[in-house]
């Protein structure tokens, strides 16, 4: 019988977003009989991870985890190096910018014969950044990318000088389940059923825009019309986002309900799928949103129009401007 290929897969988790939910899609449906797959996890120690990797074992992946700090740990690459050698993994595939800082390197200094990266976001956002810049220097030892969208290429080569013939593209999927709907996000609200309801997905950070979606809210409100929003996911901008709902008068329309495993429910609950995203990688929500047959609102930015195709099945407006 063939040996199979032994593959690590190496990502900082934080949350549970659009990366950390590709690999949910992808690792569990890779080819048994061909591979052997391990999620290496690396984390701070206030922040386990354990509902997001005991899913992940469930559902067949090999886990572990290394803890780290937040700020730069160079020990980190000697554990990752003698984990990668103890394993034998003949491919290491990174993903976000801490995993291919560290993961990189120490691939390299074990000399794994293929080192693989994928690029979920542009990391040219970060270029001010220590470790931006060391990830970049360590970049030359990877042998491919694999970016998610055509921007993402495009930022690629264009702004982090990566040569075309290294970079693949290769979109997210997704796979839907038939099971339907496992509740009722109205019912546990207590939203009427002849109110709309709209819905967005993503972390609260400033990057996806929900100040300019709480603004809009308010601008229908001051026009006679309230419809509700339900936010679902988590992040730093939390507490804020509630004051800034409360002070516009808008606590009994806004739901902020955290993170939450059964996303596809939610959005099928609800009749409007909104995004005001300032930068997407792709935009998976967007997707599981379009699977469930909701109407999309998103802005017309960096991937956003791969997914969309304005006024066909979504509608695409300006970023920062709450009256579009």
């Amino acid at each position: 019988m063939r040996e199979k290929l032994k593959i690590l897969h190496i990502i900082k988790l934080v949350g549970v977003y659009g990366a950390e939910r590709h690999l949910q899609i992808l690792l569990p449906r890779l080819n048994r009989e061909k591979y052997d797959i391990t999620l290496l996890a690396l984390l701070e120690p206030s922040n386990p991870m354990d509902g997001y990797l005991k899913k992940m074992s469930h559902s067949g992946v090999s886990t572990s985890r290394i803890f780290t700090k937040k700020s730069i740990d160079l020990p980190l690459v000697l554990k990752l190096a003698r984990f990668i050698a103890s394993g034998n993994y003949k491919i290491v595939h990174t993903h976000l910018l801490h995993a291919d800082l560290y993961g990189v390197l120490a691939a390299k200094l074990v000399l794994c014969p293929i080192i693989v990266s994928s690029k979920h976001y542009p990391d040219a956002f970060y270029a001010e950044t220590k470790a931006y810049r060391a990830a970049k220097f360590v970049g030359r030892f990877v042998n491919q990318y694999i970016a998610i969208s055509k921007d993402v290429v495009r930022h690629c080569v264009e702004d982090e000088q990566i040569p075309p013939e290294k970079v693949k593209l290769i979109y997210y999927a997704l796979e839907m389940s038939n099971e339907g709907m496992k509740f009722s996000i109205r019912d546990e609200l207590g939203i009427k059923k002849d109110e709309i309801v709209l819905v967005i997905v993503g972390r609260l950070e400033d990057v996806k825009g929900h100040k300019y979606l709480i603004q809009a809210m308010k601008l229908l409100k001051d026009k006679g019309l309230e419809p509700k929003l339900v936010v679902l996911g988590d992040g730093t901008l939390r507490k804020g986002l509630q004051t800034l709902a409360g002070d516009s008068g808008l606590s009994d329309n806004i739901f902020f309900i955290g993170y939450r495993d059964d996303v596809h429910s939610v959005i099928s609950d609800s009749d409007i799928f909104v995004l005001p995203t300032l930068g997407e990688g792709f935009g998976l929500a967007i997707l599981e949103a379009m699977a469930c047959g909701k109407p999309v609102i998103s802005t017309n930015i960096m991937c956003v129009p791969e997914v969309v195709a304005d006024g066909e099945s979504g509608i695409l407006v300006k970023t920062q401007d709450e009256k579009s």
